[in-house]
């Protein structure tokens, strides 16, 4: 417990709230003594030097009052100084007044008095001392002692000593008063402070911090904490120590669960207020979960569990480094804690009841927006930008990603992946293998909430795509028209427990709205797609070879690398039209075009340039790649057969191949075909069945 009686800071507060009277007081005492020198009869000199004295108490009194006292009245040397000056100054009185000097015992006791109350019980026996040496002192100065005057004496000791008892213990029951009193302004004005700011925004990480830095300083307390209930997890949203103030780093330490720290379980399932000390802990396997969750050096704390609706949605902690000799954690302040607690509980019940109703809202908006994406949009990049930007407003993440299925390849083709903001392209991920492919397979939804958790649990092992970094939570649905499955929706967390129920909903609605739009836009794609082939060999029609060829020069010109142009003619192709009839002729254009396709890669470009001429676009080959690729596709047509309806062998047809290369031989588009056109006619004029290089 506080000690009252040697608590100067309450003393001086109290002394500082009476010190009007007491001026009064002793300006009172002074013209008390002006009236007795004016009446008694006394000489001129002697008025004068009682005068003089006056005068000098007069301007004491002034000088400590109006002087000293306002700039040092904290200081505990104060009240023996006045004391001490007060006491010398009375028996200066004695001198001047004689055998009147009666009343000025009487001043001595109102001295002690007032030395008991406003100072400490030991000020009021030092100025019982010091009143009792003057007032011998000056007894012996006028006269021998006697018994009378030894009795006198002794009452007087006895006067003085009950004087400075009583009114030490009354000082002591006056400073009890104040102390509590000041106690309740202080936890009121806390109570009040920290309730406005917790009230001052529903954003609880923004207001919990300065909360808990409030406790601290002002409660006082070492360490304060408060800890949210999500999802099973206990999770900090502010802390603050005298020592370093609010802690910025708390969202990087999470508990799993409650039953992980002991206290926590205990004012969870009690919903009280639970003590620990640290000598109930050092012995146990929490040591190391104590000095994380307060600090290494907290001796004693205390849980109090938020409750609403008689759930316990949090903790307010506090920890206290300093013994219980000094700041315990008693009664007091566990009210206090348990009051302010009841304020916080509602005050998180309404920011989880306005977040809850804000993120539905924001939901639904997303939903409507999405299903305007598709009635608006059927161009598939355009549509899955715009569902990854609704996606990120609702489901933050750090990996999206969209991928359609290829049954025929046994693959799912990555539409789009984004990982930590960087864009991968032209990705695909294995039908068998990983959890995409699972959520596929099974035509279910996959949450995982951490990975390092329920890594042993998993249907099947992880794939990882896009940053070589392992994800801390994942979650997957598929999406399709009725059985018929297209693909995946799937985020992605680099942080444990990023998404729940509620985000796996939500994408599965994304997703079932999104099936629809993704099968118009592959329809549309594949309309398109069409539109640039020719009909009847399936190669690109003469626009569009020449517009993928114009882009795959501004490529080269952006990202310098060469590209190889090769303009093919079949020779004597009226021939097989005249002699073989015109389906033998459309079967000969097809067959050139297989035939191209097995010598060159997948991401080259075949082209129907014109009749029975054709353009093979090498992006990224030399001019040497390409005669080696022209040399390909001329041996490979010479060992095709081809056979007439009536069983008729019919030779295998033979070409000219012309090849022009940039920046070799051209800068631009047209320049490129002219030149390789004009390599090709070279090669007819050479006797067909030649591959030239433009020189």
């Amino acid at each position: 417990m506080r000690d009252l009686s040697i608590d100067w800071n309450i003393r001086a507060e109290l002394f500082r709230r009476y010190q009007n009277p007491v001026k009064m007081s002793a300006l009172g005492a002074t013209a008390g003594l002006l009236l007795l020198t004016l009446l008694l009869p006394r000489s001129a000199q002697q008025k004068q030097q009682l005068l003089l004295y006056l005068l000098g108490v007069s301007a004491y009194i002034f000088l400590f009052y109006w002087v000293i006292y306002p700039r040092f009245w904290r200081q505990r040397w104060i009240p023996f100084v006045n004391i001490l000056a007060s006491i010398v100054l009375i028996s200066g009185a004695y001198f001047l007044l004689g055998k009147h000097s009666f009343a000025i015992n009487g001043l001595f006791v109102v001295v002690i008095f007032l030395s008991g109350i406003f100072s400490y019980p030991l000020g009021a026996y030092f100025a019982a001392v010091i009143a009792l040496l003057c007032s011998i002192a000056v007894d012996n100065f006028y006269s021998e002692p006697t018994e009378q005057q030894l009795l006198n004496q002794g009452i007087l000791i006895i006067q003085f000593l009950i004087t400075a008892h009583i009114s030490g213990a009354l000082g002591n029951l006056l400073a009890s008063q104040v102390y509590k009193r000041q106690q309740e302004n202080q936890d009121l004005t806390l109570l009040l402070n920290a309730s406005l700011t917790a009230t001052q925004s529903l954003n609880l990480n923004q207001t919990m911090p300065q909360v808990m830095q409030k406790i601290v300083s002002f409660l006082p307390v070492t360490y304060a904490r408060i800890d949210l209930i999500e999802d099973g997890r206990l999770v900090p949203y502010g802390i603050a120590s005298q020592r370093y103030g609010i802690e910025p780093w708390i969202k990087l330490h999470c508990y799993p669960n409650l039953t992980q720290l002991p206290w926590i379980k205990a004012a969870f399932q009690s919903q009280h207020s639970v003590q620990v000390h640290r000598d109930q802990i050092d012995l146990t396997p929490f040591w190391l979960d104590f000095n994380q969750f307060f600090s290494a050096c907290t001796k004693t704390a205390c849980v109090v569990p938020l409750v609403t609706s008689a759930q316990v949605v949090g903790f307010l902690s506090i920890g206290e480094s300093r013994g219980q000799e000094r700041e315990p954690i008693g009664k007091v302040k566990v009210e206090f804690l348990e009051t302010l607690a009841n304020q916080i509980a509602v005050v998180v019940e309404n920011a989880h009841l306005h977040w809850q109703e804000q993120k539905k809202a924001k939901r639904l908006e997303v939903l409507n927006h999405i299903a305007n994406v598709i009635g608006s949009t059927i161009e598939m990049d355009a549509l899955l930008q715009q569902l990854y930007n609704l996606l990120i407003q609702v489901i933050p993440a750090d990996t999206y990603y969209f991928g359609i299925v290829d049954w025929q390849k046994q693959v799912i083709e990555l539409k789009m992946l984004l990982d930590a903001g960087e864009r991968y392209e032209g990705l695909s991920i294995p039908l068998n293998q990983g959890l995409a492919g699972y959520v596929v397979r099974q035509r279910t939804a996959l949450l995982i909430r951490d990975f390092q958790r329920e890594m042993d649990t998993l249907p099947v092992k992880p794939v990882i795509i896009g940053k070589k970094d392992m994800s801390a939570s994942w979650l997957g649905v598929p999406f399709g028209k009725g059985d018929d499955l297209e693909g995946i929706l799937a985020v992605a967390s680099y942080l444990p427990n990023a998404f729940d129920h509620e985000d796996l909903q939500l994408l599965s609605n994304v997703a079932q709205q999104a099936a629809l739009a993704f099968d118009n836009a592959r329809h549309h794609a594949e309309v398109e797609e069409r539109a640039r082939r020719d009909s009847l060999t399936n190669a690109y029609n003469h626009g569009a070879f020449h517009e993928a060829l114009r882009q795959a020069v501004q490529s080269s010109q952006l990202h310098p690398h060469p590209i190889s142009l090769i303009m093919l003619d079949i020779d004597h192709f009226k021939e097989y039209n005249d002699r073989y009839g015109h389906t033998i002729g459309d079967e000969v254009l097809c067959l050139i075009v297989r035939v191209i396709q097995q010598q060159v890669k997948s991401g080259d470009v075949i082209g129907r340039w014109g009749g029975e001429e054709f353009g093979v676009i090498l992006e990224g080959a030399s001019l040497a790649n390409a005669f080696e690729v022209a040399q390909c596709i001329r041996n490979a047509l010479a060992q095709t057969t081809l056979t007439a309806s009536q069983g008729m062998s019919i030779p295998a047809p033979t070409i000219s191949q012309g090849i022009a290369c940039l920046p070799n031989h051209a800068t631009s588009a047209e320049e490129l075909v002219e030149k390789a056109d004009r390599a090709l006619y070279i090669a007819k004029e050479a006797g067909r069945d030649q591959i030239r290089v433009y020189s």
